[in-house]
Parts: structure tokens; C-alpha cells; sequence
């Protein structure tokens, strides 16, 4: 592995455009130069989406062909690569938001393929899979880990570990299985998931002497200590085209999307993401001269936390935010008295605040953040406001928040079109049948819907207008959930199984499960923040929502660390935890995602996961 670093961390090592200038060098040496010998993979979200787009942008000014490939989870990666081992051509493999945690180098991945393929990752999951930060010899140099910082260097005694163990499976002739979920337990224990990632079950090797179980606990606590995000992928590459002298407006419009998408997701904290905001807020004024503005210009703004209000009425918008759903507790009639109670403090009517905020009287809308403000305390609403930004799309369209933009978007991504939603906002009758004769290849067709959006931000409107319709669909589940006692508590976690209702096809999704545990944990956050729990040792509790597909008789199940402070973020222990549950009950599970705390289990297969899992 060789760890690609910005230019001000590399010293004398290999940075950003070095990589870059190598994969355009590879390009042109090509014999065809044709799009075969680049491929750019990937992953379902809008942060990889925006750097897919960008990465789009540099290859065209640097006359790169390329051909990108959306992939949502592991077995498709797999069957891709086994497809390309043939490919001649190939010299650059680039893995946007994907890659980290896997075993990259093994023949179960890229290692089947040519020597000189290089492998680029730019993932902004951790932690990194010890095997792709040191292994070595022609397979493992080629890995290229793209990152902000050196994750290298403070990690001596988890690299002597990974390499004695490595010398010891090689000197008893064991294939390497520094994994849960391997060929092996594939066929051991049931798991229908070849995923490699150097996660040890130290149980198994007990018998070999304290020696080894001191090596096998390292790498275990090394990937105990659970998942998390660093840097966005759209800041990564929008680093890289700073140091191309390459960016633009629409670049940085586009690593502003995709950083503020894991902000509103929960991936990063307020703290971290204060950091990027003030660079942003720098490169803004230096691109967004005002002596010379146009109409694409992207400015500064404080942004209220309401659901696109700028395309909403204020009493949806309210209605359908997270933070204001936690505190007035929408989803009890006193809830929904309470919200009207506030509205009138403010003094706005029923009716005018029903109305489109795009119609609302000027006076009110330009006097609404300072009388939000103003009675913000009463309502427990602190951190009303956040840092921001918004972009101007010309004189017939309505300017757009980064925030309704990432949202939109996400709701692209994550919405099958097959199903049938209560607004029929986006997806036509012909786009279901078409999306059913094809099966997987439906979220495809969305990738690219939103792929275009990005290509055209003018209509975006579309993606937010699907993005309400999914915002009523969790708010009317969460309070189901919640006037029907659903939340159960097993001891340090809370759970919830959907096993019925109208929503079941819809929140089987990955995207639309995370979006559900989000609107519950600020629920169960600021319930638990109310009542003093969180003066108690441990700052965080478990959420596990589980959601029946009856298509083929298995439960989508997802998993997060919430912290009890609001716009805190914890690391995410149960990535781990899922893995060594689903083996130790033999359960016939796979992944949903690229990432480890989403499963699919058999629906007999449920109980029993949970059981061991709250152990």
C-alpha cells in the first residue's frame, strides 16, 4: 500500500496530483487510449456521486476516456472484477467511497488482475483494512489509499501483529483468513458474504499459545474500536483540482454538496464540519468576487434547520424536520397543538403558514429567522441555526441550498421506482415497468437520474419534490413506531422491528432505513437528554431497526452508535459487532451496503441475531 497525502503532509512522498499525473501518464501511454483503461467504481451516495462527477469534469479537460460503474455492495465489485481480468487495456481502477475496509490486494478483489493495474482508493469510511495498509510486494504497492492524514505511522503494533500473522498462515500453508466472513466461514457457518477484511476471531486460534492470542487481540481491537468518516471524497478530488489551478464554481459547488451530505447523514460531526465550512467560506469569496457576480453564483448563508423550507410551507417544513420533530414532539396531538402554539408566538396565521414559503409575504419571511430566534429557547430549539451555503441557478429557476440539494439528491439514490409511493412526483408508470423488468438494474437507472441532476442543477426541484414525499413516509412510520410502543429495549440498545405496514417495500432500503434510525435516534436523543441520562458513564446507546422485505422473506437490519449530545457523532461499534454475531449463529446473512452494520437476514434467522447480539 502506498498512502497518498496532500501536498503539505507528504514531504518528499507521493501526494494528490502525483496520482493524478500518473493515471493521465498511464492513459496516454495506452496503446488505444480508449475508456477501457480507466474505470471509476462508485458507491450509491451522494458524496461519491459528486466525486464521480468531478473526477468527470478533470478527465474531460485532461481528454481522459473512462468508464464509470455504480456499485452498491461487495458481490457486484466481484463480479465486475472477474469480468476485467481479461481487459488489456485496463491500467487505472479509481473506488470512490468503497474499498477501505476490504482486503483489496487478495485474489478475491483486484489481486487476480494485472500487475500494472493501479488500484486509487478514496474512501471516506475507516477504519482501513490492515491488509490494504501493509501489504506488500507488486500486489499490495499498488494500492493507492488516498487520504487526509497519516494512518500509517501510529500504527507499529498493529503492522508487527498483521505481519507475524501473516508469516504464520503462510508457514502452516493456511490460506490467509484474517477474516470473519471468508470463503471458509461461507461455507462453515452459512454466510452467503465473501467479504475479506482482516477481522480476526481470535477464538478460533486460542489453542496456539498466548503469543498468538496477544497478535490476534491487536488486529481485533484494531477494528473493535468501530467504524467511521473522515474527509469527504468531494473534498479530496476538490483538492486535487486546486492543486490542478482547475476549480470552478461548479467544482465547488460539488464538494460542497457532497461534504454537507455527511453532515445532514450523521456522518460527521458539527466540529469537523465547521472546519470544512470555513475553508469552503474562504474559496467562495476567493471564486464569488462581489464586484463581479453573476447568476451562478454560490453564497454564504446561516440556514435554518427546516426541511427545505425554501420549497415547502413553513408548517410542512416544520413539521418534517428532524430537530423540531425531537422537541415539539410532533407526532402527538398535543405535539401538533404545541407547533401551532409556536407559530402563533411568531405571529404567523394557520393559513400563512401553510402557504408556500415561496409566497409568502416578504415582511414575514424576511422577520422569520429572528422570531424563530427569539422564542428558540422556550421550545428547547439552541442550535436553530448552521453555517451554510446556497447557489443562484439563473433568473427562471429557484436558488437551492447545499443542504436541499444533498437531500434530493439522496432521495434519488435510494428510492426504487418500482415502488409505489403516495405522491406521484417523479417516477412514471413506464419507469416502474421498465424498472421491473430489469430487477437490480433499478437503482442504476437512478444513479444516473441523479447523475444528470448534477450535470444540470436546474432541476433539481424534481429530486426535492421525491425527497418531501419520503420525508412524510418517515414521519408517518416514526410515529407509528412510537404511538405503538415499537422501540424495545434489550438491554444497552434500542430496537425495532417492522414486520407490517404501507411502508415496508420502501424503508427494506439501505438509504431510507438510515433515514428512519436518524429521525428515531433524535427522538430517543433529546427524550434521554430530558430526562438526565446522560450524566451516565457511557455517552452513547445502540439503535437496531430491522425492516421485513416480503419479497423474499428477509430483514434488512441497520445498526448505529448515537450519542446522547446533539451534533455529536461516535464511532459506530456495532460494524464489528454485526459481523461476529451473524458467525457466531451461523446465520445465512449478507451485505446490504459496502458497509459492515447493514446485513440482509433469512427472516427465521432475526430472533436469534438479536438474542446474541445484545449479549
Amino acid at each position: 500500500m502506498v498512502n497518498i497525502l496532500p501536498p503539505h503532509l507528504s514531504g518528499r512522498g507521493k501526494s494528490y496530483i502525483h496520482a493524478y499525473n500518473a493515471i493521465v501518464l498511464a492513459h496516454w501511454r495506452s496503446p488505444l487510449t480508449s475508456a477501457s483503461s480507466v474505470i471509476i467504481f462508485v458507491a450509491p451516495d451522494v458524496d461519491a456521486l459528486c466525486a464521480a462527477r468531478m473526477f468527470a469534469i478533470l478527465f474531460k479537460r485532461d481528454d481522459i476516456g473512462y468508464r464509470m460503474i455504480p456499485v452498491s455492495k461487495n458481490e457486484e465489485v466481484m463480479e465486475i472484477v472477474e469480468g476485467l481480468v481479461d481487459n488489456a487495456n485496463l491500467d487505472t481502477i479509481l473506488l470512490l467511497n468503497m474499498g477501505n475496509i476490504l482486503d483489496l490486494p487478495r485474489d478475491d478483489y483486484f489481486g487476480k488482475l494485472g500487475l500494472k493495474v493501479v488500484i486509487n482508493v478514496i474512501d471516506s469510511s475507516r477504519p482501513i483494512s490492515l491488509t490494504n495498509l501493509f501489504m506488500g510486494g507488486p500486489n499490495g504497492r499498488r494500492v493507492l489509499i488516498w487520504d487526509h492524514e497519516d494512518s500509517v505511522t501510529n500504527l507499529s503494533e498493529e503492522k508487527n501483529a498483521w505481519e507475524v500473522v501473516e508469516v504464520i498462515f503462510e508457514y502452516i500453508n493456511l490460506e490467509p483468513e484474517l477474516t470473519q466472513i471468508s470463503r471458509e466461514d461461507s461455507h462453515e457457518d452459512g454466510m452467503k458474504s465473501k467479504r475479506n477484511s482482516t477481522l480476526i476471531d481470535s477464538t478460533r486460534y486460542q489453542d496456539h499459545g498466548v503469543q498468538r492470542r496477544r497478535l490476534f487481540s491487536v488486529i481485533d481491537k484494531y477494528y473493535q474500536e468501530g467504524s467511521w468518516y473522515a474527509q469527504s471524497a468531494s473534498t479530496t478530488v476538490y483538492m486535487l483540482a486546486t492543486l490542478l489551478k482547475a476549480v470552478d464554481n461548479d467544482l465547488l459547488w460539488l464538494a460542497i454538496i457532497g461534504f454537507t451530505s455527511q453532515y445532514i447523514s450523521g456522518r460527521i460531526s458539527r466540529k469537523e464540519y465547521d472546519v470544512y465550512q470555513s475553508i469552503y467560506f474562504e474559496e467562495i469569496s476567493r471564486l464569488n468576487p462581489k464586484a463581479a457576480s453573476s447568476t451562478k453564483d454560490i453564497r454564504p448563508n446561516t440556514e435554518l434547520r427546516l426541511t427545505h423550507l425554501r420549497h415547502w410551507s413553513l408548517y410542512d417544513s416544520m413539521l418534517h424536520s428532524n430537530y423540531f420533530a425531537s422537541r415539539i414532539e410532533i407526532w402527538k396531538d398535543k405535539g401538533r397543538r404545541r407547533l401551532i402554539g409556536l407559530l402563533a408566538k411568531i405571529g404567523f396565521s394557520i393559513s400563512e403558514a401553510k402557504e408556500l414559503y415561496l409566497n409568502m409575504d416578504l415582511d414575514l419571511k424576511g422577520s422569520l429567522t429572528q422570531r424563530l430566534l427569539e422564542i428558540a429557547p422556550e421550545y428547547g430549539l439552541t442550535e436553530l441555526l448552521y453555517p451554510s451555503f446556497e447557489r443562484c441557478h439563473g433568473y427562471q429557476v429557484q436558488s437551492s441550498s447545499a443542504a436541499d440539494a444533498a437531500e434530493g439528491l439522496g432521495a434519488l439514490l435510494e428510492v426504487d421506482p418500482r415502488i409505489p409511493l403516495d405522491d406521484e412526483l417523479y417516477f412514471t408508470s413506464k419507469d416502474r415497468q421498465e424498472s421491473t423488468e430489469y430487477g437490480r438494474d433499478a437503482w442504476i437507472d437512478n444513479f444516473w437520474r441523479a447523475y444528470d441532476t448534477l450535470c444540470d442543477m436546474s432541476t433539481i426541484q424534481n429530486s426535492i419534490d421525491l425527497s418531501m414525499t419520503l420525508k412524510r413516509a418517515i414521519v408517518r412510520q416514526g410515529t407509528s413506531i412510537i404511538e405503538k410502543q415499537g422501540i424495545h429495549t434489550m438491554r444497552n440498545y434500542r430496537v425495532v422491528v417492522l414486520s407490517r405496514g404501507q411502508d415496508l417495500s420502501l424503508f427494506s432500503h439501505p438509504g431510507m432505513l438510515r433515514r428512519l434510525i436518524a429521525w428515531l435516534c433524535d427522538v430517543l436523543r433529546y427524550r434521554i437528554s430530558g430526562h438526565g441520562v446522560g450524566t451516565l458513564a457511557k455517552k452513547y446507546l445502540y439503535f437496531v431497526v430491522a425492516c421485513l422485505c416480503d419479497a423474499d422473506g428477509t430483514y434488512s437490519v441497520m445498526g448505529t452508535s448515537f450519542a446522547f449530545d446533539f451534533d455529536t457523532v461516535v464511532k459506530n461499534h456495532l460494524s464489528y459487532k454485526f459481523i461476529d454475531t451473524a458467525r457466531k449463529i451461523r446465520a445465512e446473512a449478507e451485505y446490504a451496503t459496502f458497509e459492515n452494520h447493514v446485513l440482509r437476514l433469512p427472516k427465521s434467522d432475526l430472533q436469534r441475531f438479536l438474542e446474541q447480539l445484545v449479549k
